[in-house]
């Protein structure tokens, strides 16, 4: 098998890890995110807690593996685009690590929190809320870089002609959709997961295109 196959091989790889690493660590960590008392829960599933965070920390990895893997199919049309993807992907990578890293500190509060005796409207609790704040905010943040990068992904595959157009198109479209999702997603109530299906649905199929045919 030549480098780039194995390259394309990688990328669809590391896009399926992503989806992979946030449904199986939302799955993992639901349980704990939704009980009444958070703070009560957690210090006492520390490793279940802490086997979700890491494993949601496998998003970032993705994330970043998928813009170093794309880079030497990418430069071949435009060197500077292809590195500006790539720092657009590094930074989206950073901030849901930090996301992601920031959910370690409810250990530590959920701990002190019980060892003062689960007092009610404690300090405790706010700290608990700031430091989900800092998750939601960092978590949120990646969206912005990853609509940028997402735009520019599709711009370089149509231009290189990596894959089939329909592809591209279809990317477009995902990514316009995600755009009305995160601007008008407070008002779209319970058909909102409908504007996230397109990219969903064409980043798995990318990815499967990719895995099983080796090359672009």
């Amino acid at each position: 098998m030549n480098l780039s196959k194995l390259n394309a091989k990688f990328v669809g790889l590391f896009i399926i890890i992503t989806y992979l690493s946030l449904v199986i660590s939302g799955i993992i960590l639901a349980p704990l995110l939704d009980a009444p008392d958070i703070l009560a829960v957690i210090f006492p599933n520390a490793l279940m807690w802490q086997v979700g965070v890491y494993v949601e920390l496998g998003n970032a990895i993705g994330v970043l593996g998928i813009a170093l893997f794309m880079y030497p199919f990418l430069k071949e049309y435009h060197k500077g685009l292809a590195l500006f993807y790539v720092g657009i992907r590094l930074v989206e990578s950073i901030f849901s690590a930090i996301a992601s890293m920031s959910r370690l500190l409810l250990i530590d509060i959920s701990s002190a929190y019980l060892d003062a005796g689960s007092p009610s409207n404690s300090y405790y609790q706010g700290l608990a809320d700031f430091a989900l704040a800092i998750y939601h905010w960092a978590f949120e943040m990646p969206t912005v870089f990853f609509l940028i990068g997402a735009v520019l992904f599709y711009f370089l595959l149509e231009q290189t002609e990596l894959v089939p157009r329909y592809i591209t198109i279809w990317g477009y479209i995902a990514v316009i959709a995600l755009l009305i999702l995160n601007i008008f997603g407070a008002f779209l109530g319970v058909i909102a997961f409908v504007f996230a299906l397109p990219i969903i649905t064409n980043e798995i199929f990318l990815a499967i295109w990719l895995i099983a045919k080796g090359d672009f």
